[in-house]
């Protein structure tokens, strides 16, 4: 076995090892829902063991009931853990234990562009514009270079702008989960599903 070969197998091993970590998997005692109740996908607080501070995180409940943990999801849920850059959502982990998976991502209290567009009281100066536009693109560039290779549903509402006014896309990658999850009969009750009608 050449050198070559060795380092190959130890790769390999180092990265099913971190595969089967599972570092982004969360329990539902991790997550504390300030509203009480069941989780309604706004935000709640993640408190992680050995840990004494929470983040704020935005929740989306997946319609899905049963997840099975295959190969290629497993490798995708550890990609998205990976992933770190300005202008991305970063992704916390997911709760893939019935009766309610979700995800959770950062937490941008400023809400969509979609909402600041639609808002009249906004009024956009042409060079915030050119920043958020600018920071689509530095979020898209780096996303298509990434593993993850490409968004596939972007779209103002996925796009959100935290408290500093920089603009991070969102619901990107997790192909599998989110393709059962734009046919949940749930979403029916919101606003978004008539809206993207």
């Amino acid at each position: 076995m050449n050198q070559s070969d060795v380092v190959f197998l130890c790769r390999h091993y180092k990265l099913e090892a971190e595969i089967a970590q599972m570092t982004w998997r969360v329990s539902y005692s991790e997550i504390d829902d300030k509203r009480g109740g069941k989780l309604r996908g706004s935000f709640s607080s993640l408190q992680r063991r050995n840990s004494l501070t929470g983040n704020r995180v935005a929740v989306k409940k997946l319609c899905q009931r049963r997840i099975e943990l295959t190969r290629p999801l497993l490798l995708e849920l550890k990609r998205l853990k990976d992933l770190h850059h300005d202008h991305l959502v970063r992704f916390y982990g997911a709760c893939v234990d019935p009766p309610e998976p979700c995800l959770l991502t950062e937490y941008c209290p400023k809400g969509s562009l979609q909402d600041i567009l639609e808002n009249e009281e906004f009024k956009l100066e042409p060079i915030f514009k050119y920043s958020l536009m600018h920071d689509i693109v530095k979020g898209m560039s780096y996303l298509h270079a990434s593993e993850i290779k490409s968004h596939g549903g972007l779209k103002s509402s996925n796009c959100v702008v935290d408290s500093r006014f920089v603009l991070k896309i969102a619901d990107f990658g997790l192909r599998s989960l989110r393709a059962s999850d734009s046919n949940c009969s749930e979403d029916k009750d919101t606003y978004a599903y008539w809206r993207s009608k």
